[in-house]
């Protein structure tokens, strides 16, 4: 695997804004579509889902 170099704004890559869309869609943590195996990324994009989630207020999802 090719390692990136880091991001100095991690809000402005594609998986961190992606992980917010699939939050904003109700889609669940379990849509993430990046394994285990690709923790650099799959962070990023549960990190997007996380922030996202904190500013939507008390709605939840299970």
């Amino acid at each position: 695997m090719k390692r990136r170099p880091p991001e100095p704004w991690p809000e402005n890559t594609a998986e961190y804004i992606a992980g917010g869309l699939a939050r904003q869609q109700r889609k669940s943590r379990d849509a993430c579509p990046y394994s285990l195996g690709q923790l650099n990324v799959r962070s990023l994009w549960l990190a997007g889902w996380h922030d996202t989630d904190m500013t939507m207020g008390r709605r939840r999802l299970p």
